[in-house]
Order: structure tokens, then sequence, then C-alpha cells
């Protein structure tokens, strides 16, 4: 996508120091926020209505606690999967500490999450999804430790999901809020 976006649209990062009146600001102040998940997500309660929240998600995770909040309060909402990161994934999951020392379930959640990113490597899944479960979603292995390791990988984007997403924000903003753009060409 080319083309040129007017000095009013910035990027913000919010970080953790900055007062609940200062985020609420930069959420409010925004037609777009794109996040990784976790508790600052939480902030869309400030967004604007029909503003568009962007949530991406570890591979292999996906709650619906802010997908949910999102359309309860009236925010489009579009989320992506990163790449799978089988070396954190690993490294976490066989960390955990299993009742007795078995290690069945960690091992059967790390054959699992292997097998999900080969299928994902073949297959992909270069969508931007806005309903419905991912297709790889890990989280019903009960594994002790398991929300924690899919949630330790690396956030690393497909380069087609990526131009997907910048893609979906130019026609959010063309649709939604156009004072925001300016000589917008699609290539």
């Amino acid at each position: 996508v080319n083309g040129s976006v007017e000095s009013e649209i910035k990027e913000v990062i919010i970080k953790n120091d900055e007062s609940l009146a200062q985020q609420a600001a930069h959420m409010q102040g925004a037609d777009v926020v794109v996040a990784a998940h976790g508790a600052a997500v939480a902030n869309l309660i400030f967004m604007r209505l029909d503003s568009l929240l962007v949530e991406i998600f570890p591979f292999g995770y996906y709650p619906t606690i802010f997908r949910d909040i999102a359309r309860t309060w009236g925010i489009q909402y579009r989320s992506a999967v990163a790449l799978p990161d089988e070396e954190s994934y690993a490294k976490s999951i066989l960390r955990g500490r299993p009742a007795q020392g078995n290690m069945t379930k960690q091992k059967a959640a790390l054959n699992a999450f292997q097998v999900a990113a080969r299928r994902h490597r073949t297959r992909g899944v270069s969508a931007l999804l806005e309903t419905g479960k991912h297709p790889y979603s890990l989280e019903h292995y009960q594994a002790h430790g398991q929300r924690h390791a899919l949630r330790a990988q690396k956030l690393n984007l497909d380069p087609d999901l990526l131009a997907q997403i910048v893609g979906t924000i130019i026609h959010f903003l063309r649709n939604q809020a156009p004072h925001r753009l300016c000589n917008v060409a699609q290539s």
C-alpha cells in the first residue's frame, strides 16, 4: 500500500508510568489502535464508538475477552495471529513443575503445538480474522503452564498478514475517518 497520511495520525506508545487519565486520552484520540494482547488492551473502554481495534495474539492463544468488550462498546474489532515461536514455547512448557514429575501433559501440549505450527507453515493462515476461533487455538490443552507458554512467544508477524493489517486500517480510515487520510493509493 502506497500513500501518505496526514500529520495528525501518529504512533502512540502507552507507557506503564503514564496516569490513567493520560492513557484514556491516548485511546480517546485514536481512530485505530493496534495492540499486542495483554492487560493494556483493557483501555479499549476509552475508545470512541466505531473506532477500530486490531489485537495481535501469540500463536495458539485466543482469549475473546477484549473482542467481546469491543463489540459491547460499539468498537470495530479485528485480530491477527503471530507466527509460531516453537523455541520459546518449548522452553516455557517444559519448564513447568507438574505434580510428581509427570510430564505427560506438557509433552502432549508440546507435540500439539509442533503439529499446529507445521500445519500453519504448510497451509498458512494469513487472514485478518473478524469472528470465530482461530484455527490453531491450543488453549484447550490443560498442561501445567500452558497459558504462560503460549503467551511467552515472540510476536513475529508474517509480512502478508502485516500488509493486510495496514490495508484494513487504510480501508477503515477511508470509510470511517476520511478526514484523517490524504492521497492514499492502493498498489
